[in-house]
């Protein structure tokens, strides 16, 4: 994402240890809700997949996605955005 600036999740899917575009789909919507990504072409399914421009970029290192269980709702999960770089978590 850093090198591409410009991408579509087949384009990483590609050149990355991951099976699928659905995988890096799933990431970049994750992306987009912390503010690292912005969709600059939404898709139509597969025909036509969604563009992102990479729009905060912080080093090296990826965001992870983290997923909370919560103590007072344990059926809940809270997710958020940690950067490794800034050490910082953006809760989504």
């Amino acid at each position: 994402m850093r090198m591409l600036r410009t991408f579509t999740a087949g384009d990483v899917a590609a050149v990355v240890e991951i099976t699928t575009a659905e995988s890096v789909c799933r990431y970049a919507r994750y992306l987009v809700r912390a503010g690292y990504l912005r969709i600059t072409r939404h898709g139509l399914g597969r025909c036509l997949p969604a563009t992102y421009t990479l729009i905060r970029n912080t080093g090296p290192k990826a965001p992870s996605v983290l997923r909370k269980r919560s103590s007072r709702m344990p059926h809940r999960v809270a997710v958020a955005v940690y950067d490794h770089n800034t050490e910082t978590e953006y809760p989504l």
